[in-house]
């Protein structure tokens, strides 16, 4: 919209919610300057562009962005650990239950662990023993259809929902 002249700048809260990755920073900075553009950050106020005269303003500026960088991969790799030991330990991470269990009471630890539905588990075993006998995934989810066994969250079994919970076997 700069490019085109609708508007004559760019606000955002935070420099580093305008980019988390450096050279996104200072592409995106350098496109807006280009055309004429200002960048304002809310506490900061306009982010001044490059100045031969004052490289300390441009190192400074980098170095915010660098910092910003590695705390947005701090935190991801801080969740990442802490989602695989959660999984290693048989609790439950988030996201879509796994067919074949159900979440459970509260831990100790004020988070769920998951039970093993029996249920679904049978009906797992049923999809192993139809693998093991090469029906396709067509197949499968006609025959589980219609044996009355329903995935979690449909009335009717589909050949993708399927290859996830075959690809997991």
């Amino acid at each position: 919209m700069v490019r085109l002249g609708d508007v004559d700048g760019i606000v955002v809260a935070h420099l580093d919610r305008l980019a988390r990755v450096l050279h996104i920073q200072e592409a995106t900075l350098g496109v807006v300057w280009k055309h004429g553009g200002t960048v304002f950050s809310v506490d900061s106020g306009e982010v001044q562009q490059d100045d031969p005269d004052d490289p300390m303003r441009t190192f400074v500026r980098q170095v915010m962005g660098a910092a910003a960088q590695l705390e947005r991969g701090m935190i991801r790799s801080r969740l990442v650990a802490g989602r695989r030991l959660r999984a290693e330990q048989g609790g439950y991470i988030g996201g879509v239950l796994p067919y074949g269990y159900d979440l459970g009471p509260r831990n100790s630890h004020g988070k769920h662990d998951l039970t093993k539905n029996d249920d679904e588990a049978e009906t797992l075993s049923l999809i192993a023993a139809m693998k093991r006998d090469g029906l396709s995934l067509r197949e499968m989810a006609q025959a589980l259809t219609d044996a009355g066994r329903k995935p979690k969250r449909s009335d009717r079994w589909h050949p993708e929902s399927l290859r996830r919970i075959v690809a997991r076997l």
